[in-house]
């Protein structure tokens, strides 16, 4: 993708004040925008669009961050929380766009009259809010999309204003998932921007509150052997790269996961009908094979899986 400007001084948005907190500017003014954030198919839609970019804040150590400083794009590197509050009170803007920002802001505290703080999340909102709605979505089976909603003082709890779905055929890895699950991000705004930002949309309003929210931690990446192959299958491919990675732990050493699949045999039943769940029914190359209560686990790419002899019953301490 391209790194392409855009300035417009054309009309990109319209008076309403159908919702309390909509864009309110005369027809010809162009919207001006405080972006902040770590990705960049919204900036590129924000740009691509016409809106006005007063002031960018990539985060630290971001992938927009890089793409910025390559390009030579003027931008400010987010490093806190209460730098964000400073930059939000001191900015001119009518609309701030958040996509892949940490800290969450005291919107009811720093709006002013005729601004709109939106944020564009990648999940179906309501469902899977929270910092890692794609791990989320592999691991509990839920849809793919983005959506572009009204910030309030929660974590993605505003309105709904905007959703993409994304069809995902099957076979589909993290890492491509995160690719569409961003890309859709962009087209999300660009949906949103057609409905001047404005939630209530007819095929929206059955939405409500709750739906799973989602954030990694060490016990979600961790393989319970006493689980369906199913559900540790999900598990294993929804941390599938580099820096997560399901894990299990035996003994004093932690097993890292990135491949597996689900084995299937008759002979193999005969075989080990009597075997423990958590038996290591084999181990070659950098493979273990492992019966779980309802079928056997092929788990490939484990460095030192060689040290798991055959017969190991591997626990979940």
């Amino acid at each position: 993708m391209s790194m392409k400007r855009t300035e417009s001084s054309a009309c990109v948005t319209q008076v309403s004040c159908a919702a309390s907190h909509s864009l309110q500017l005369p027809d010809d003014q162009t919207v001006k925008a405080l972006f902040v954030g770590s990705r960049s198919a919204v900036l590129d839609a924000a740009w691509e669009l016409g809106l006005e970019i007063s002031s960018i804040l990539a985060v630290n150590g971001s992938p927009l961050q890089e793409r910025l400083a390559r390009s030579g794009v003027a931008f400010t590197t987010l490093r806190s929380r209460p730098q964000l509050i400073d930059a939000v009170r001191n900015t001119d803007f009518d609309l701030l766009i958040s996509n892949g920002c940490p800290y969450i802001l005291p919107v009811s505290l720093l709006r002013k009259t005729g601004q709109q703080f939106v944020n564009v999340h990648p999940s179906l909102l309501p469902n899977l809010k929270g910092k890692h709605p794609v791990n989320g979505a592999l691991l509990f089976g839920q849809p793919l999309g983005a959506s572009c909603h009204e910030m309030d003082d929660g974590i993605d709890t505003g309105a709904v204003i905007a959703r993409v779905h994304v069809d995902v055929e099957e076979g589909a890895d993290l890492g491509l998932l995160y690719r569409l699950a961003f890309m859709a991000e962009g087209d999300v705004f660009r949906k949103a921007h057609a409905r001047h930002f404005l939630p209530g949309h007819d095929e929206l309003r059955h939405l409500s509150g709750g739906g799973l929210y989602f954030s990694r931690s060490d016990d979600a990446m961790r393989i319970d052997f006493n689980d369906p192959v199913a559900l540790t299958l999900r598990r294993i491919a929804a941390f599938s790269v580099p820096g997560q990675m399901a894990r299990f732990r035996f003994r004093d050493n932690v097993y890292l996961v990135p491949r597996a699949s689900r084995v299937v045999g008759n002979y193999m039943d005969e075989k080990f009908s009597s075997a423990w769940h958590g038996t290591v029914i084999f181990n070659y190359d950098d493979t273990l094979v492992v019966k779980l209560r309802d079928g056997y686990l092929r788990m490939s790419g484990i460095d030192r899986g060689r040290e798991l002899r055959e017969g190991t019953v591997l626990t979940n301490g």
